[in-house]
C-alpha cells in the first residue's frame, strides 16, 4: 500500500505564491498535432501575448528557436516565451507527434510577463529530471484531461481545465528550476550584436529592409553583419527575413479572409507572383491551398483531415 499523509489545511493554503499579484493565466490555444496530417514546415513566427508549450510525444526533428536549432526527440519540452521567433518541421517523414497549448496572462515572479523561463535560458527540456524522475506521462495525461474536458463540455469544464492549466504550470516550473544550472545559462547566451540585429529584423521584416539599412542600424559593415549573423543562427539575414514574412503570412492565410496577394504585399512582398513562387517553395504547397487546408479547426484523428 502506498499512503501519503498531508498537512492540516494544505488544500486551503495559497497555492499561487508564485503568481505576480492579479495574474490570471488562463489557456489560449490546444493543440495535438500530427506530422501526418500537418505535413509542411511551420515557418519563423513568434506570439505576441502567449507563452506556448510543446510536448513531444513520438518522432524526432529539428526545431529553431530564436535562430538556433535544436534536435527534438520524444519526451522533450519546448517553452516559447512571448515574442520569441521559433520554426518547427512537420514533414511528414519526421513521424512527429506533440501537444501543445498557449497561455495568456501569466506573469510569474521574477520574470516578464508571459514568460515561463529566463530568456537567457535555454528553451528545451527533457521530461527526466536530474533526480531521475519521468514527467513525460504526468503532463500528457494533463493535456489529455483538458482535450477531454474541452471535447466533451459540462458545466464545470471550462473550472476544471482552469485547474489543470495551473497543474502542468506547476509541474513545468519543476522541471525548468530543477534544470537551472550556471552551466546551461551561459550557453544560452547569444552575443548582444546577434541580438540586436534579430530584434531590428523582427520589428522591421515586413517594411522594405535591406542590408544596408540593417547594417547601418548597428553601425558596423554589411559583411561583418551578414557573417556573424549567420554564423550564429544559420541563416543570413536576407534569408531570415523570408522566412520571418513566410510565417507572418502563415499566420495571416489562417486567421483572416484577407486574399493572398494583400498579405503578400504586407508582409514584405511586393510582387504577388514572386510571394506565391517563394511560399510554395518553403512550405511545400500554394499560400491557397495552406488556407484551404490550415484555415479551419480539424479532428487530428479525422483521415479527411489529412492534405
Amino acid at each position: 500500500m502506498e499512503q501519503y499523509t498531508l498537512k492540516k489545511n494544505f488544500a486551503r493554503r495559497d497555492l499561487f505564491t508564485w503568481l505576480e499579484h492579479g495574474s490570471r493565466p488562463e489557456l489560449a490555444h490546444l493543440h495535438r498535432v500530427k506530422s501526418r496530417y500537418y505535413n509542411c514546415m511551420r515557418t519563423l513566427h513568434a506570439h505576441a501575448d502567449t507563452v506556448e508549450l510543446v510536448l513531444v510525444s513520438q518522432g524526432s526533428s529539428v526545431f529553431s528557436i530564436n535562430g538556433v536549432p535544436y534536435g527534438v526527440d520524444p519526451g522533450d519540452l519546448l517553452i516559447y516565451n512571448s515574442n520569441v521567433v521559433h520554426e518547427e518541421n512537420f514533414e511528414h517523414d519526421k513521424n512527429l507527434e506533440c501537444y501543445s497549448c498557449s497561455i495568456r496572462g501569466l506573469h510569474l515572479k521574477g520574470l516578464r510577463e508571459n514568460a515561463l523561463i529566463p530568456d537567457s535560458m535555454p528553451p528545451i527540456f527533457h521530461t527526466t529530471t536530474c533526480d531521475g524522475v519521468n514527467r513525460f506521462h504526468s503532463i500528457s495525461s494533463l493535456f489529455e484531461l483538458m482535450f477531454f474536458h474541452l471535447g466533451n463540455p459540462m458545466s464545470r469544464s471550462e473550472d476544471a481545465c482552469a485547474f489543470l492549466l495551473f497543474t502542468l504550470i506547476a509541474t513545468v516550473l519543476d522541471i525548468t528550476q530543477s534544470a537551472t544550472t550556471p552551466d546551461q545559462l551561459q550557453k544560452a547566451k547569444d552575443t548582444r550584436l546577434c541580438m540586436e540585429i534579430k530584434a531590428y529584423i523582427d520589428e522591421h521584416f515586413c517594411e522594405d529592409l535591406t542590408l544596408q539599412a540593417i547594417a547601418q542600424e548597428v553601425n558596423i559593415s554589411m559583411y561583418h553583419m551578414s557573417h556573424i549573423f549567420k554564423r550564429q543562427y544559420g541563416y543570413s539575414p536576407l534569408q531570415y527575413i523570408t522566412y520571418r514574412r513566410i510565417g507572418e503570412a502563415q499566420t495571416l492565410l489562417e486567421k483572416t479572409d484577407e486574399s493572398a496577394t494583400q498579405i503578400g504585399i504586407k508582409v514584405g512582398f511586393g510582387n504577388p507572383s514572386y510571394f506565391n513562387t517563394i511560399f510554395t517553395k518553403k512550405v511545400g504547397m500554394s499560400p491557397l491551398k495552406y488556407r484551404k487546408i490550415y484555415a479551419f479547426t480539424k479532428d487530428d484523428d479525422d483521415p479527411a483531415a489529412s492534405p
